[in-house]
């Protein structure tokens, strides 16, 4: 994986645990996540793209039967700027 991709990871997936504490996934649901997410001091943009890769991260957990549910799926994901004209 880039260097950027990894570093998104870590701000996604390393940032919840590091908020949440030690948790059992299963017990991460919707509303924890948005408030995680709310918390964080970026852009639409930025969330949008942290709510993708935790989305990525729980479809993993699924498949490898950590948990049963993706919490990710059930967030308002907000509106990203397109990077089209830039």
């Amino acid at each position: 994986l880039k260097p950027t991709t990894m570093d998104w990871y870590n701000r996604a997936v390393g940032g919840l645990a590091e908020a949440l504490g030690p948790k059992p996934l299963a017990s991460i649901d919707r509303k924890a996540l948005e408030g995680w997410l709310k918390g964080r001091t970026w852009g639409d943009t930025a969330r949008a793209h942290a709510l993708g890769v935790l989305s990525v991260f729980w479809g993993w957990a699924v498949r490898e039967g950590h948990t049963d549910t993706n919490p990710a799926k059930a967030v308002r994901k907000p509106i990203a700027k397109s990077r089209g004209a830039d």
